[in-house]
């Protein structure tokens, strides 16, 4: 597990490991904060690589035999649905991925978790009057549902799936939503993901760049800090709001 530093990525590319402590000068005060949704606020990977092998199995394919776990998570990232037309021809790849869709319908709703510490972040951030929004490559259907089952809706300014404006790393999501916020890009508006497609979103947008995840990478031109998980992060936010 890292320890309570988060390693900060100068314009120059030079990595300095800081403590938390004196981050508050380094991290801009946010104007927004735009979260991506699965494996930033919600635990979805294990759910989806089972699902995804278990699928493969069903129309005759050995998942692993085709791609390891890394290769499926990027492509699922970017493009899930395309993963299976990818690897089976458009016939039966339509047919896989509309049994997906349809079973990951039917029972991710009842087994979804937040990650641990996410409400904490979006209460602290809501008693700061910070606005929020979802921008994710997940369907709105799909992702409205999910956001009212945890009932959090009024945590969220704006959702906005990839059905709306088109998929990220594409900014038009983010624009989108600063867009219904009144707001505009800037160093003072974070974004907050798991995955290279969001620090990609991040940069394209102008918005300052926020690595989540144990896996998240420590350099990279991509992003500004990056940081383990949510409880790393809540002594950050208590510090920039405590002056």
């Amino acid at each position: 597990m890292r320890s309570l530093y988060l390693w900060t990525i100068n314009p120059l590319l030079n990595v300095n490991i800081v403590p938390i402590a004196s981050l508050s000068p380094i991290i801009p005060t946010p104007q927004a904060v735009l979260f991506d949704w699965d494996d930033t606020l919600i635990e979805t990977w294990p759910y989806l690589w089972k699902l995804y092998q278990d699928t493969f199995a069903r129309f005759g394919y050995v998942l692993t035999d085709l791609m390891n776990e890394a290769t499926c998570r990027e492509k699922a990232v970017r493009n899930g649905r395309q993963t299976f037309v990818d690897a089976m021809g458009e016939e039966v790849g339509l047919k896989a991925r509309d049994y997906f869709l349809t079973t990951y319908g039917n029972t991710f709703i009842h087994t979804m978790e937040p990650l641990p510490g996410a409400k904490t972040i979006l209460n602290h951030l809501k008693s700061q009057h910070i606005p929020m929004a979802i921008v994710s490559n997940k369907e709105s259907t799909f992702l409205k549902h999910e956001i009212t089952k945890l009932k959090w809706d009024h945590y969220f300014n704006s959702v906005v799936g990839r059905d709306v404006v088109g998929p990220k790393p594409n900014p038009a999501g983010v624009l989108h939503a600063l867009n219904a916020m009144n707001l505009s890009p800037s160093h003072n508006i974070w974004f907050i993901g798991d995955s290279i497609v969001d620090h990609e979103t991040a940069r394209n947008a102008g918005c300052y760049s926020l690595a989540f995840g144990e896996k998240a990478p420590l350099s990279s031109p991509l992003i500004d800090v990056s940081v383990a998980n949510w409880n790393q992060f809540i002594p950050i936010l208590e510090n920039i709001y405590a002056k």
